[in-house]
């Protein structure tokens, strides 16, 4: 999933309250239980037959802001956001052998001019906030039951992978004045 704003050299934005905001959730959840809708006996007699059940959840989210050179803003509040979430999970069950593998990236980008080039304005009458935000969910789990006869009286095996990767960038080149008539807050934050 991604969610892209970009502000064109020269562009001129003025308001009351001014908010440019990209935002990016991506979720992925998958559950592999068999045939867990099975009662009484028959849930034994499938889950013997059962060799191998495997799961791979992959989710990705991207946020992206960029304000180009030369831009001038202006107004009574300003907020300037780029925020991505992503989670994954995987839950496999199985008898004998179990595969999940899971991987969840947040990559969030807020960029405000660029070095050397033409001066950038932003200015509020009140508070100017200006967040760059990433968060990374992970959650995968692989159970195989052994019942000591059938298919996994000799082994067993569960293979579990996980991995959650957040970016976070906030640029605010020299080319660029920040004036806030208030609170003036910047902030980049990565949870994971």
């Amino acid at each position: 999933v991604t969610a892209e704003i970009s502000v064109g050299d020269d562009a001129v934005i003025r308001g009351k309250n001014v908010e440019i905001i990209a935002t990016a959730n991506a979720y992925r959840n998958l559950q592999d239980t068999g045939a867990a809708a099975a009662i009484g006996e028959s849930i034994i007699d499938v889950l013997e037959s059962i060799s191998v059940f495997a799961a791979i959840s992959l989710s990705e989210a991207t946020a992206k802001v960029i304000i180009g050179d030369g831009v001038v803003i202006n107004g009574d509040k300003i907020d300037i956001k780029s925020q991505a979430t992503s989670s994954a999970s995987s839950l496999v069950v199985s008898t004998v052998m179990g595969f999940v593998v899971g991987i969840s990236t947040s990559e969030s980008k807020l960029e405000i001019g660029s070095a050397g080039g033409d001066p950038v304005y932003i200015a509020s009458d009140g508070d100017l906030n200006i967040y760059s935000n990433t968060s990374t969910r992970l959650a995968v789990s692989t159970f195989v039951m052994h019942f000591g006869y059938g298919p996994g009286k000799l082994f067993d095996v569960a293979f579990t992978y996980g991995e959650a990767n957040n970016t976070n960038n906030l640029l605010i080149h020299n080319n660029v004045t920040l004036v806030a008539g208030g609170n003036a807050d910047l902030k980049a934050e990565s949870l994971k």
